[in-house]
Parts: C-alpha cells; structure tokens; sequence
C-alpha cells in the first residue's frame, strides 16, 4: 500500500521551539520555588512535599482508568458543586472595594448616571472603561451595588467551568474534560477572588470562548466565505477583549503564531517506500537490486534526519524502472510532473494563510479603534493608542521589584498635573521604562527577574491578603483569624497543579495534541509580558484554566507499555482529537 509522508520543517521547528523555552521557563521556575530566601526547615518542606505530590501524581496516573458512563451527570455535579462553594464563600466574606476594584464600580456608576466627562483617569487607561461599561448593564438591570459584580462572577466562573470541560473533552477524552473541571471547581483562588469587582473572571471567560470558537473554526469550518467571516470574527472578539484588558493581544498572538505554523495544512511532496516496488528501481550511483541496499535506500529517505530537513525523493514510475530525481542530470532521470505543481500549490497556500492572518488582525485593531473612539466621544477628551508606558515603568523597577510603587505613581501623576495628553504621557513613560533597562546592569536585572518569576508564579495566596486588606465589617468570618490556612491552602492547590501542568511537556512529549501548542503560547506570552510589565500574583489567574486542561491531560493519560506514559488521544492530521468533535 502506498504511504504519504507529510513532512512540514517549520512547523516542526516551531513546535520545538515552543517545548524548548517552555521546559527553561519550567526548571527555572521550579529552581527558584525550591530555593527558599531563608534557608530552614519550614521553608524547605512545602516545597518539598508540593515536588513529591506533583511527581507521584503525574508520573503514576490513573484516572484514564475510571468509566464514566453519564459525562452530563458527571459535569453536573461538578458545576453544583463549584457553585455553591463560590456562593457560600461570597455570603460568608465581605470586602469594602477599594483600590482597582473601587475603580470599577464607581466607574460603572458613573457610566449609568452619564457623569464620565474629561476622566484623565480613562484617557490614560481606556480598558478600564471596557469593564466598566460591561458592568453597567447589570447595575442597570439589578442594582448599582458590588454584590451584583459578585454574583457575575459566579455566574462567568460556571461558563468557564464549561469551557475548561469542552477544551478537554475534545482535545484528549472525556475524563480529561471533566478532571480538568473538577480542578478548577475546587481551585482555591478561583472562588476567593469572586468577592471583588474585578476583570479576571470576565477577561478569563472571554480568553477561554475565543479559543474555543478557535478550535470549532479549525475543526468544521471548510467553505472559505466561513473561513473568512469566522477569522474576521475571531478578530473582532480579541478586539474587543483588549477593552477589557490590554493583554488580550497575547491571545491574538498565540493563535497566529498557531495559524500560520502549525494549524495550516501546508503541500508536501508524496513518495511511494521503495520497498513496495517489485521492479528495482534504476538512478545512477547506487544500485538497487539488491534487498540489503533496497533497505538501506528505504530507511534512509524515511530517516528523521530526512523528515526534519523536509527533504522527500519525488519518484517519476515507468514501466520496468523507477527514477529517482536528486537534482544531478542524468539520462534516465525524469522529473516528477507534480513537483513543481505542489510547489506552487505551497506558495499559494502559505499567502492564503497570510491573507487570513491579516484578516484576523486587521479585523482586531479596526474593532479596538471602533471602540476607543467611542470612548473618546463618552469622555470628551483623547485617550492614549499605547498604554503599556505605565505598566513598563512599573516593571523595570528594580527597586520597587516590578511591582507597583509610590515612586513611579509619583512620576505618573506630575505628568498629569502638567496637563500632558494622555498618548505622550504614555510614551514618555515608556521611553523612561526603556532607559531604565538601558542602564540597569546584568545583575540587577537577573535580580528582578527572580523576584518577578517569584512573585508571578510563586504563590496563589494574594487573593486571600486582599481579602484581609478590604474586609467589612458585615463580614461574617473573621479572615485575620483563619488567614495562615486559607492562605497554606491556596497556595498548596495551586503549586501541585501548576508543575503537574508544566509537567506535560515531559510526560505528553511527542504526543501533545498540535492545538495544545496554542495554550504553551499564551502560558509563554504572558511569562515573555510580564518579564518587561508590572507584576502582581493575581495577573497569572487567566492562565489557571489552561493549567487545568494540562494538569488534567497528564493525569488521564493512559501509559503505555514499555515507556514513558502516553496522552490518551486519537488525533487527526492536525492534531487535534477525532473522538469527540461533535456535541457537547
């Protein structure tokens, strides 16, 4: 039977870039997380117990093992469960909005009453306007008060939810859907957070619906007018997210990066294996005839070496012989017809894919230009097109460690008392956070970064010193009182499964389904944007659902015999799973 070999070099190069700086990314992190500021018996332990617990469970899984006969009942039950949790926790805890979180809800206030005019506060961050804006619908519908934001979150924690077990279900299998769910019902700052006003959980949900509708447009979109109209509306949504948070450029990135280099069927030059050929084949400088250099002639062009460089042999048949092309002239040697066909049919579909990239970031930045006019019309003065100087300044601060600081506030509000556009005071700070690197040295630098890797991907607990921060009065659980384990708990939950997650790039390998690449993308985008921006542990939470289909995906994989563990999955030519593409 003849064989196609598809062979695609820059898809493999780019997916082994992407697992290369994921595992550096991955030790270094673990290094750090194990090397504690103080040396003791105390500060060694955790760490030591979270690597045991994460290595037990990942390098022994189980739950590919578990039959679950009614998925519907199944995630039911986990979504009764991640409810009720999160109700009870926001009826017993009560917080005063202050800080960011006061922002948001005066600002939604404000919007319903149409007193926004001339806020150089929103010129100067125009995405806090996108939330806000959201959140008026509801104030509107309900009450202007932050138990309405509180119940919003829930209810957008249940969509995740959905999302996470979608995502698993049809990447991997059934149980990875419904593992993945079950960890991040129960995830620890994921139903803490829910008593702020806050765009976390509207921004996560938004992150986790643009990639699904990413999938469902890889999976049975075929028609182009479909194919067009889903990237332009792909585009579209990421446009508006960015209205929500800034951030949402990641996304965008991660899945052109996907598009362009590994999702995209690229041509490839089919052969067929010499050894199906009863004739011996006939080519100057090596002869045939023989099995044994038959063999050695097959195993060679089949050779990884081969597949990496994305060299094949076109073969041109006649009757009686074979040719085989190596670019030298030779009597007897023929061209394959095809060859300069798929050569041409490559071109036209690398533009093809280029063209669709395009429509999908032009779609993005017209949206994003829509709405920032629309803005500018409610306030009544010019917002700023770039507003990462801020972030940056805050960032590269050495002294205040990346993270936000009374210093670089400082600098920020004389600009504004100077009556500075907003734009120029945008890039005069992030020219000032450029310069700022410029003449930090290397270990300085190498410094900060520790501390920002720390303070990033450390812990998980600061949803719980928030709490602390803004208690109420009204609160019925005194949170000072049980702070030391609500905080060991959170942060407990969140190591063990953050390095499972991390994990999968060694225990998945080879066998991690190609749109997985799409979430090591964001995980990797977000690590490269916070390197430069302000850091705050609570920026990694739209990050937690992905950790949950990965963790998940390691701990259902079914192991195979006589090796390393492998992904339970069947995937299609694209990589991504065949078994459950269809319903929910």
């Amino acid at each position: 039977m003849t064989k196609n070999i598809q062979v695609n070099f820059m898809e493999q190069l780019i997916k082994k870039i992407i697992i290369i700086v994921f595992y550096i990314f991955s030790l270094i992190t673990l290094l750090l997380f194990v090397s504690p500021e103080e040396l003791s018996m105390e500060n060694l332990l955790l760490p030591a117990v979270v690597v045991s617990i994460t290595f037990i469970m990942a390098a022994f899984p189980y739950l590919h093992n578990i039959k679950i006969k009614k998925k519907h009942y199944a995630l039911t039950v986990i979504s009764v469960f991640a409810i009720s949790i999160r109700i009870i926790w926001v009826e017993l805890v009560q917080v005063v909005p202050e800080s960011d979180f006061y922002t948001y809800h005066t600002l939604a206030q404000n919007i319903l009453k149409g007193n926004i005019k001339n806020s150089v506060f929103v010129s100067l961050f125009p995405h806090v306007f996108g939330f806000s804006k959201f959140l008026s619908f509801f104030y509107a519908v309900f009450k202007p008060v932050p138990d309405t934001a509180v119940y919003l979150n829930i209810a957008l924690n249940l969509g995740i939810l959905l999302m996470i077990y979608f995502l698993g279900k049809n990447l991997v299998s059934v149980n990875t859907g419904l593992t993945a769910a079950a960890i991040y019902a129960f995830w620890p700052s994921q139903i803490f957070f829910n008593v702020f006003v806050l765009t976390e959980p509207l921004y996560t949900f938004g992150v986790l619906f643009i990639i699904c509708l990413y999938y469902a447009f890889l999976t049975r979109i075929n028609n182009t007018v479909f194919i067009v109209l889903s990237l332009f509306t792909l585009g579209a949504l990421t446009g508006l997210l960015r209205l929500i948070r800034p951030t949402a450029v990641l996304l965008l990135l991660s899945i052109l990066i996907h598009y362009f280099f590994i999702a995209g069927k690229t041509p490839s030059l089919n052969f067929s294996p010499l050894k199906q050929l009863k004739q011996p084949p006939v080519f100057p400088g090596l002869h045939l005839s023989k099995s044994r250099n038959l063999k050695a002639f097959s195993d060679a062009v089949n050779s990884p070496v081969m597949k990496a460089a994305d060299i094949s042999v076109p073969l041109y048949h006649q009757p009686g012989k074979v040719s085989v092309w190596s670019g030298a002239p030779a009597h007897d040697m023929k061209i394959n017809k095809n060859l300069l066909n798929k050569l041409k049919a490559g071109a036209v579909k690398t533009g093809y894919r280029f063209l669709l990239s395009a429509v999908l970031v032009l779609s993005c930045n017209a949206l994003t230009g829509v709405l920032i006019g629309s803005i500018e019309k409610n306030i009544g003065i010019e917002t700023a097109r770039h507003t990462s100087g801020f972030y940056l300044l805050v960032g590269t601060n050495p002294e205040g460690k990346g993270k936000y600081n009374d210093k670089d506030a400082a600098v920020l509000n004389a600009l504004i008392n100077k009556g500075i556009p907003a734009d120029e005071i945008q890039r005069k700070l992030s020219e000032s956070g450029v310069e700022r690197i410029l003449k930090t040295d290397i270990m300085s630098q190498l410094r900060l970064q520790m501390f920002k890797n720390k303070c990033m991907w450390r812990l998980d607990s600061d949803c719980i010193s928030f709490t602390r921060a803004h208690i109420s009065k009204t609160s019925h659980i005194n949170i000072e009182k049980h702070y030391m384990w609500l905080s060991g708990v959170a942060d407990f939950y969140y190591s063990v499964f953050f390095f499972i997650a991390l994990s999968s790039v060694f225990f998945l390998r080879k066998n991690i389904p190609s749109f997985c690449f799409v979430f090591y993308l964001y995980i990797l985008g977000t690590v490269a944007a916070h390197m430069l921006a302000e850091v705050q542990s609570r920026y990694h939470y739209p990050v937690i659902p992905v950790f949950c289909i990965l963790a998940a995906a390691v701990l259902t994989r079914k192991p195979a015999r006589g090796g390393l563990p492998a992904v339970n999955t069947n995937t299609g030519g694209n990589g991504i799973s065949t078994k459950a593409r269809s319903g929910f």
